[in-house]
């Protein structure tokens, strides 16, 4: 039975919080709030949680009736005194508009009650999702926490309608949205002393609000708000259940775990219709997770042994130092039984590889073949010097670069790759040789030692395969060339690089372009690796690269006689065997590379 019921009065000013005016009597109080709950009747409930449920009930003591919201503690809750009280004892010495009123509280009879101010339209969760879902579907949960991965997945995409609330198209202002997001990141950040203050919140949307009541005197969509905003701080794009500690196999990592029963249901049990490539060693499926709605990429290792142990790791240790947008996205992993899995964003274009050599694939335009190309130079050069360690990828080449579906390119495949101090990825460092024949440095080849003028060796092979459309170790039947760079260096010495050039770019490129793409390639190459170009001279030569053809197209395309009468139908004496040229703090010669 209940026994006692405080009430708090009114504040007295000069006080610095409210007094208590403590009521006792069954019939003069307890009986009241029965009455006004009809004995805690389920259908005056208006909400539920840890502690018990929320009643809405109307208590009226002669004078005034109030509409409140009454809490009842669950006897089988894991609250108890310690928080009731707390509870009391706040909210009795605070007194705002933006704080809800605690008007009073009963602890009799093994009751701890709580008596608010009733406010009308419920809580700010009813208000978004407007309670179209049951509490049992299980969705809501794994939604609300993957909400940052989520947001940012297909803000990157650019499909910022699956982001934003339907219901704000057209209502606000691009500059209140920024504004709003803006805040929002800041938020999030994982370091505490880099949040904002409330002061600092208010103020930013107070003037997210007036820029939204100034709707309509503004220009700009809701897409170019958000350019240039990282929504995701680094380490937020984590999922729900982040790995702790160390694994199973002592990798310590802080990259999310995922249980393998997870991962049958997101590959349908690994169904072959999945399948998106396989070889020896993985095989590569596309899969759904939380419910269906995040499509992903997931790398399933053929067998555990020792080897693809080493490769399992070394792509979490090293994706776990990264995060860029030319850098694959290594999203979870999984480390039960007998199973090495990898969870990565999906890609919807597929590889560099299928693009390039597939005939099913229409070719890829010159001008994009050199945007792909100075992404894949973005992601080397972040990787070569801008992490809290250095990375060697050692295995740089078109199958492991992937396209999104704004065909930027990201590179991907860290399993062979080494984190390492700035001063060692210099001199380099000795070890087991590993990569792909005909994209490995000949000095790496031979002698197992790896510097960052490794990957621009790669990068080389990669600019030509771009150019040519073909493979650098693979016969061709028409001249009994086997391999890519001396058929290539042949044709510049006996002018017919035409014959070597993917056919379908023959009078597509400018030939200023062409001249000094093929510059660039070459220098990358150059066999003694400290005259070759670092990452950032490179991703330089390959911008001015595009800005030679744009111009060229954009003359061509309001017709320029002069541009028009440039466009070549032959490329062959486009490059001299006697040219000089110059990348990065390099002056080289032609005639070095077709000896």
């Amino acid at each position: 039975m209940l026994n006692s019921f405080g009430w708090f009065g009114a504040a007295d000013e000069a006080s610095s919080s409210p007094p208590v005016i403590c009521r006792s009597g069954f019939d003069q109080w307890v009986h009241p709030l029965c009455h006004a709950t009809k004995d805690f009747d389920d259908a005056l409930v208006v909400g539920t949680g840890g502690f018990g449920k929320v009643y809405k009930g109307i208590i009226d003591d002669g004078a005034t009736t109030t509409v409140v919201a009454i809490k009842r503690l669950n006897a089988e809750s894991t609250q108890g005194a310690e928080e009731f009280w707390t509870e009391v004892k706040l909210l009795s010495k605070l007194r705002h508009t933006h704080l809800v009123s605690l008007i009073g509280y009963c602890n009799e009879w093994q009751e701890m009650i709580l008596v608010y101010e009733y406010i009308a339209r419920g809580t700010l969760a009813n208000l978004l999702y407007k309670a179209s879902r049951e509490e049992s579907d299980t969705r809501l949960e794994e939604e609300q926490i993957s909400l940052i991965l989520w947001a940012k997945m297909y803000i990157r995409k650019g499909k910022l309608d699956r982001v934003i609330d339907p219901s704000l198209n057209g209502d606000t202002t691009p500059h209140s949205l920024k504004r709003f997001a803006e805040l929002a990141y800041k938020c999030l950040h994982t370091q505490p002393k880099e949040r904002p203050t409330t002061s600092d919140v208010v103020e930013s949307l107070e003037i997210a609000l007036v820029s939204h009541e100034r709707k309509g005197r503004s220009q700009g969509t809701i897409t170019k708000a958000f350019q240039g905003i990282k929504l995701v701080p680094k380490g937020m794009n984590r999922w729900w259940r982040a790995g702790k500690g160390s694994g199973s196999n002592g990798l310590i990592t802080h990259c999310p775990r995922f249980s393998l029963a997870e991962i049958h249901a997101a590959t349908n049990d690994f169904n072959e219709g999945l399948l998106i490539s396989q070889d020896g060693f993985f095989s590569l499926y596309e899969g759904c997770m939380v419910g269906g709605t995040i499509v992903v990429a997931i790398k399933r290792f053929e067998s555990k042994t020792a080897r693809s142990l080493q490769q399992f790791s070394a792509e979490i240790q090293v994706q776990s130092l990264t995060r860029h947008p030319n850098i694959v996205t290594l999203i979870g992993f999984c480390d039960e039984k007998h199973e090495l899995i990898l969870v990565y964003e999906y890609l919807v274009n597929g590889t560099l590889e299928s693009h390039l050599h597939e005939t099913e694939n229409d070719p890829i335009f010159w001008k994009k073949r050199i945007e792909i190309c100075i992404d894949i130079a973005r992601g080397l050069e972040y990787l070569h010097t801008n992490v809290e360690q250095q990375v060697i990828h050692r295995d740089i080449k078109p199958s492991n670069i992937f396209l999104d579906d704004k065909w930027v390119a990201k590179v991907a495949a860290f399993e062979h790759s080494i984190p390492i101090k700035a001063s060692i990825a210099t001199e380099g460092f000795e070890t087991g040789v590993c990569g792909t024949l005909g994209y490995i440095d000949p000095k790496s080849f031979f002698f197992g030692k790896f510097t960052r003028k490794a990957d621009v060796y790669s990068f080389g092979v990669v600019l030509l395969e771009v150019l040519c459309a073909k493979k650098p170790c693979i016969r061709e039947p028409n001249t009994g060339e086997n391999s890519l760079l001396p058929w290539f260096h042949g044709c510049i010495k006996s002018g017919t690089i035409d014959t070597v050039i993917d056919p379908y770019l023959i009078g597509k490129i400018a030939p200023e372009c062409f001249r000094h793409y093929v510059y660039t390639a070459l220098s990358c190459l150059v066999k003694g690796s400290i005259r070759r170009p670092s990452m950032d001279d490179v991703l330089c030569s390959l911008q001015s690269s595009l800005q030679l053809q744009e111009a060229w197209e954009n003359s061509i395309e309001m017709g320029d006689e002069l541009s028009i009468a440039d466009v070549p139908d032959s490329y062959n004496n486009v490059i001299s065997v006697e040219s000089e040229f110059i990348i990065g703090e390099q002056s080289l010669l032609i005639s070095d590379f077709v000896q």
